[in-house]
């Protein structure tokens, strides 16, 4: 029984997981939020997370091209920040990082 509630939370959250990031790509027109690039390698980034529960809410994603979707995860970087830090500083942080060649 158990085994199946996890598996039933597991689908619940890929599911509205994947509806978020869809809606974040549609909202960004799928233009990187960093530096504008509108390349097929675009993605929808979860770059706040609250301290328990999984976060659904679209102004939680964002969309980022490949390169600085990796410079927001890169050695030394807050890939998810927590609340009380704000778009414009995070972006900012992901910006002065170095980009991985693609």
């Amino acid at each position: 029984m158990g085994v199946a509630f996890h598996v039933g939370l597991d689908v619940y959250h890929r599911a509205r997981t994947a509806e978020a990031k869809a809606a974040a790509l549609a909202r960004d027109s799928f233009t990187c939020q960093v530096c504008g690039a509108q390349t097929a390698d675009v993605v929808a980034h979860l770059w706040r997370q609250p301290r328990i529960l999984p976060s659904y809410r679209l102004d939680h994603f964002v969309t980022v091209c490949g390169p600085c979707h990796r410079a927001a995860h890169a050695r030394g970087a807050v890939a998810i920040v927590r609340p009380h830090c704000d778009w414009e500083s995070y972006r900012d942080d992901v910006v002065a990082r170095p980009r991985a060649a693609a």
